[in-house]
């Protein structure tokens, strides 16, 4: 009897234990699936090669470290990876070089992880994507669009990129997650350079006049696209199909404008020359010269440099400033034909001026149009 008694009091107290710890465990119902209470920590390295949250200018945002965004997704019990939240960024820095790196506390249990940076949140009229919800598979097709306006410099995971499983524990070694972003989007910058033909060749022409003119200056420039890709994968930065839409831009000045004071020809985009796309300076560019920072825009290709991509046109507008001598304002039209919009490069449209200034010659212009970011090639082209 002295037996049966301690027996069933043992047993007593194991289902009292096994109660308590159910009762810790589930705290949330997510997608159907119950959340455990017991927490671990995760360890996050995010690396962005090629941003520098010092230096990126353009005419988009500015950076930091809250335009990162780490969706966490986990595993129930049918085996899908579910929405949980966005990852806790407090204890997440990051530093000039684009790496973030820091710890955040999750629900204990097995993770994939979507890491962003860019993306608005909440998204707005410019960019959107949809919002996750609890039931928001990893596998469901969770796009960005470029609605309209302004679009970010995005970074996501390389195309084709699979997620990793993670398993967080309470008491174990942290699980260590490494993700690695890279630019998905294009960007189209421009310079204005006094030249001129010399055979196939086109020659810089160094002036201490400004290239928009002694009466007249750069008031405001507009750039227009036809035929751009709208929509990309959250994932890895994937093109979706879609219908193009013709988005146009206004420059934000005098931000995005760099005055050259290089004596000598521009060394911006040249083979051994300088190619800090980030970081412009005016030394890059021929005196009396001008380079823009131009627009971010989803690409055509974002892979492969012996691509063939489809190509978008490109219309560029200028307006001087009152001119005092012609009592008028001068506006400019440059149509340039055939650029190349490929991840992670920008393009950097040429324009020579002949004569005296943009805004004071009738002659035609000529345009090259460079890549650069990837890798550097070269394709000509002209423009009225």
């Amino acid at each position: 009897m002295k037996n049966m008694k301690i027996n069933l009091f043992l047993a007593m107290a194991t289902l009292a234990l096994s109660a308590c710890q159910k009762d810790n465990e589930a705290v949330v119902t997510q997608g159907g699936n119950s959340l455990p209470a017991e927490m671990a920590t995760v360890q996050f390295k995010m690396k962005t090669p090629a941003l520098n949250l010092s230096n990126t200018r353009s005419i988009s945002q500015a950076y930091g470290k809250n335009d990162l965004r780490i969706f966490a997704f986990r595993q129930n019990d049918e085996g899908n990876f579910l929405y949980v939240a966005d990852v806790d960024k407090t204890n997440i820095t990051g530093d000039e070089n684009g790496i973030f790196s820091g710890s955040a506390e999750l629900p204990v249990g097995v993770y994939q992880f979507i890491p962003a940076f860019g993306l608005p949140d909440p998204t707005g009229t410019d960019v959107s994507i949809p919002k996750p919800a609890s039931t928001t598979n990893i596998t469901d097709e969770m796009n960005i669009t470029h609605n309209t306006g302004i679009l970010p410099a995005i970074f996501l995971q390389e195309q084709g990129t699979t997620p990793t499983s993670y398993t967080l524990a309470v008491n174990n070694t942290p699980a260590q997650v490494n993700l690695n972003l890279k630019r998905s989007v294009a960007r189209v910058d421009v310079m204005f350079v006094r030249g001129h033909k010399d055979g196939e060749s086109y020659v810089e022409d160094p002036s201490d006049k400004s290239v928009f003119g002694t009466t007249t200056n750069l008031d405001s420039m507009g750039m227009s696209f036809t035929n751009i890709n709208p929509t990309i994968k959250l994932m890895d930065g994937a093109l979706v199909s879609g219908t193009p839409f013709n988005p146009s831009f206004s420059v934000k000045l005098p931000d995005a404008l760099t005055e050259g004071t290089a004596p000598g020809n521009s060394t911006l985009g040249t083979e051994g020359g300088n190619n800090d796309f980030e970081n412009i300076l005016p030394e890059y560019i021929v005196n009396g010269g001008a380079h823009i920072y131009g627009p971010f825009v989803f690409p055509y290709e974002s892979v492969a440099e012996d691509a063939t991509p489809d190509m978008t046109t490109l219309s560029i507008t200028v307006k001087s400033t009152y001119d005092e001598t012609t009592k008028q304002y001068i506006r400019r039209t440059i149509e340039v034909p055939n650029v190349k919009l490929i991840r992670n490069q920008v393009t950097l449209v040429k324009i020579y001026v002949p004569g005296e200034d943009l805004f004071h010659t009738n002659t035609t212009f000529s345009v090259t149009i460079n890549k650069a970011w990837d890798y550097n090639n070269e394709s000509w082209g002209e423009a009225l």
